[in-house]
């Protein structure tokens, strides 16, 4: 419900300027194509990338970035912690090996940051990309062949 009187509504033009503008510099600019929180839970690594141009794009203007920050913190590429920034070729992903290592799979093609370890936390680039297990069978290294046995 609006106030009556004109000035109190004049005053809460700014506001929603103000309001506006939070919006757009970080949630219609930035996009979130993947979150993973640690095993320990106290860490999300978010995968971004910049939906359109920006005032300030950023390390790899329309590449990806990762960014890690604690899992109760809000706007992670605002207050977070960037650890790499590319230009990846095809699909990235985020996995964690574990509470204190991040892998990133990305066949990158302009590194922009280089994978950084912030928080405690060991960032690995991973840019062999990941095999199917379908149809791709290997012998276990200690299997010995006998060969078949013809048999009249």
């Amino acid at each position: 419900m609006l106030p009556k009187h004109p000035l109190v509504r004049l005053g809460l033009l700014p506001l929603a300027w103000f309001a506006f503008l939070f919006w757009l510099e970080n949630f219609a600019i930035w996009g979130n194509r993947a979150s993973s929180q640690s095993p320990a839970g106290d860490t999300t690594a978010h995968l971004m990338s910049l939906n359109s141009e920006s005032s300030k794009p950023g390390h790899a203007p329309y590449g990806l970035h990762v960014f890690l920050a604690p899992a109760w913190l809000p706007l992670p590429q605002r207050f977070g912690e960037l650890v790499f920034a590319s230009y990846c070729q095809g699909e990235a992903a985020i996995a964690w090996q574990a509470a204190d290592r991040l892998v990133i799979r990305c066949d990158a093609r302009e590194i922009r940051t280089p994978p950084t370890s912030r928080r405690g936390i060991a960032v690995r680039l991973s840019s062999s990309p990941r095999q199917s297990p379908v149809n791709h069978w290997q012998p276990e290294p200690n299997a010995q062949e006998t060969p078949a046995q013809n048999t009249p």
